[in-house]
């Protein structure tokens, strides 16, 4: 629209507004008269019209997932990359993963704090110069570690793919690690873990973890003071030595990938060797003590409860079962916890169960948090859910509603290229091919009334579980 045009309307709109407001002020009701008459003929036309306004819309089941077009190469020291060249928009986002994290540890918190401090600096480049250049470039840096696996993520426009893959490369293979900034992330460290102890959800999910797989295993730890203090500059170049080589990453690269990313990867993160020594996992029996813990805090408004147990990975063959039957209970926001506990009863605002599964395990559980008053209430009723999923058959309505929500969601997981690659990452991380997938989707399509009673009787019985709860 030209300036002259744009005018135009502006002033139209300003005299409507104008003439409006004068017929309002001297012809109150002629006014009302055409208001009234507007509102009569809207509803004949609603009356009227061949659309059923009382009825939703059709509900559409998905019957196919479509699976993203990706390609694999590997450098030439061997490190897998994952390439999903889709997508309109003109950036690229490379990921470097490495496997083990907590695994490869000697010493417990130096898997995040290494995945914390990486970004800091290399050799070449302090931690302010490093900041400084990848924005002037509007490049997006992110790391971080989580049970299973640490990583270094970068996103930017393509035109400086051969200015900011260098950059990558320097951050993966020359980490500075300053003793200024180890001191400075070790300070604030302490301050955080001062704030997060004072509330219960943070508190009460720490005492759950460490009932489910011990206070001195790799996937149930958590963080303690002492931990911080005694942390040393020179324990976290030592985890990066033993944890961050060229035999337990791989690489992702996703988004509009030209032609000479390839070459450039390989020159720089291919002609790099290091082997670190692989680290097997401590398993852990279950635990025999199931008592329910009721942990004191001073937060006096609010009670925060977790009820759960250790279950298995994604390679389990009662994984898919255990998933849907999950989804059912308190997986989604229409699930029965929700329904029951949110919005039937009004107990609290929130509820949902998850089942997380990890590489070498996997654990179930509840959380919610409440008014201590509604605590032994909100107890009865989640046990009163569970037994039902025990005892009664599951709708055929329900059950095809969880199934579409599902479906849907696998949608949203293929969606895009960076969706595409956050998909393939953790079938990677998991050791799961993409046949296994699609048999898990077409399990979920065949799974019935029968198999959910068969899993929540197995895998959900109250006996079987941990309770923390944390209040006043």
């Amino acid at each position: 629209m030209s300036e002259k045009g744009g005018v135009y309307w502006t002033n139209l709109y300003v005299q409507l507004v104008l003439i409006t407001f004068i017929a309002v002020r001297l012809f109150p009701t002629i006014f009302q008269y055409f208001c009234r008459l507007f509102i009569f003929c809207n509803i004949l036309t609603y009356m009227n019209s061949p659309i059923n306004w009382k009825t939703g819309p059709i509900i559409s089941v998905v019957d196919h997932i479509p699976i993203p077009t990706y390609d694999t190469f590997y450098l030439d020291n061997g490190i897998k990359v994952i390439e999903v060249n889709m997508g309109s928009q003109d950036i690229l986002k490379v990921e470097v993963i490495f496997k083990g994290s907590r695994i490869f540890e000697t010493k417990k918190l130096t898997a995040k704090f290494c995945s914390s401090l990486i970004r800091e600096g290399t050799e070449n480049m302090t931690a302010a110069n490093l900041a400084e250049h990848l924005d002037f470039y509007g490049a997006n840096l992110n790391t971080g570690s989580n049970l299973d696996n640490s990583y270094i993520s970068l996103s930017f426009i393509n035109k400086y793919s051969e200015l900011l893959l260098p950059v990558l490369a320097e951050i993966c293979f020359t980490p500075r690690f300053s003793e200024e900034e180890f001191t400075k992330y070790r300070d604030n460290s302490i301050q955080k873990l001062t704030l997060d102890l004072s509330k219960n959800e943070l508190l009460c999910y720490r005492i759950f973890t460490e009932d489910l797989f011990g206070k001195d295993h790799p996937y149930g730890y958590n963080t303690e003071l002492a931990d911080i203090e005694e942390m040393t500059r020179e324990d976290v170049i030592d985890y990066y030595k033993q944890a961050y080589g060229s035999n337990n990453c791989f690489i992702l690269v996703s988004g509009k990938v030209k032609n000479n990313v390839r070459s450039t990867l390989n020159n720089l993160f291919g002609q790099h060797s290091h082997n670190v020594n692989e680290h097997g996992f401590s398993e852990v029996e279950q635990s025999g003590s199931l008592e329910r813990k009721y942990i004191k805090s001073k937060n006096e408004f609010q009670c925060s409860l977790k009820l759960g147990r250790r279950l298995f990975n994604r390679k389990h063959e009662d994984f898919t079962k255990a998933f849907v039957t999950n989804t059912i209970l308190g997986g989604y926001f229409g699930s029965r916890l929700m329904s029951s506990l949110r919005e039937d009863l009004g107990y609290t605002y929130n509820i949902y169960s998850v089942f997380d599964h990890l590489v070498h395990s996997g654990y179930f559980y509840i959380d919610t948090e409440m008014d201590p008053k509604y605590l032994s209430k909100t107890e009865e009723e989640i046990s009163r859910q569970i037994i039902l999923l025990q005892q009664e058959e599951v709708k055929q309505e329900e059950l095809s509603m969880v199934k579409n929500y599902l479906m849907g969601n696998f949608l949203n997981l293929v969606d895009g290229p960076f969706n595409a690659s956050n998909f393939l990452r953790s079938l990677e991380i998991d050791g799961i091919e993409m046949m296994a997938f699609l048999r898990f989707v077409e399990e979920i399509k065949t799974i019935s009334h029968h198999d959910i009673i068969y899993t929540a009787n197995k895998y959900f019985q109250l006996s079987d579980l941990n309770e923390v709860v944390v209040g006043p």
